[in-house]
């Protein structure tokens, strides 16, 4: 066999040893992204259902919401210390063409204490009131109560990891929570 043919056989075998490292790499990663997708996104059936929105003034809203679990895992989310029915990782949104999506309500100052499990196939209730100006110490406390606004709620997958959070609330460093958000919704302006 002469040093060309020896040349040639080496460059096919190193070839198809090539190619099936790549497919072991692509089905490695077909086995392992997703996994690791889901690890990080939590139960996909989580999610905010809006189900009034009511203008009561100008400087008035009242919502009623319920964050519903639809998975067949509990999640964790952060309440009221002393009413856990009162979820305190929920948050309201307006959308600015500047800013886009920002937290207009609540403002907190204190690291929430209280943890609440939302069983699978279950729901919980939420009814908030916003009134400018905002009564919370917020940068921005008049902010127009019109325009598109949206519900967002953090949830952990782990009792422990909500109350990991809350003793690390305020540090940098923090592993994100999992988030769900509601549909946009729009409130119209007042009619002068």
């Amino acid at each position: 066999m002469n040093h060309e043919a020896l040349g040639w056989n080496h460059r096919v075998r190193y070839q198809t040893v090539q190619g099936f490292l790549a497919c072991g790499l692509i089905a490695a990663l077909y086995v392992v992204f997703p996994a690791l997708l889901r690890s990080q996104s939590g139960p996909a059936n989580v999610q905010i259902i809006v189900e009034r929105v009511e203008r009561v003034s100008s400087n008035e809203a009242d919502f009623r919401l319920r964050v519903v679990n639809g998975s067949s895992s509990p999640v964790f989310i952060e309440a009221h210390p002393f009413d856990t029915t009162i979820l305190e990782d929920l948050w309201l949104q307006k959308w600015s063409a500047e800013k886009g999506w920002y937290t207009v309500f609540p403002c907190p100052d204190n690291a929430p204490a209280g943890v609440f499990e939302l069983k699978p196939k279950d729901a919980i209730g939420q009814e908030l009131v916003l009134t400018n100006p905002i009564q919370a110490l917020c940068k921005e406390r008049n902010i127009a109560i019109e325009g598109r606004f949206r519900f967002l709620v953090n949830y952990f997958m782990s009792e422990k990891g909500a109350r990991t959070n809350e003793k690390n609330y305020f540090s940098s460093g923090q592993p994100p929570p999992r988030t769900v958000v509601s549909e946009p919704f729009e409130i119209p302006p007042t009619k002068n």
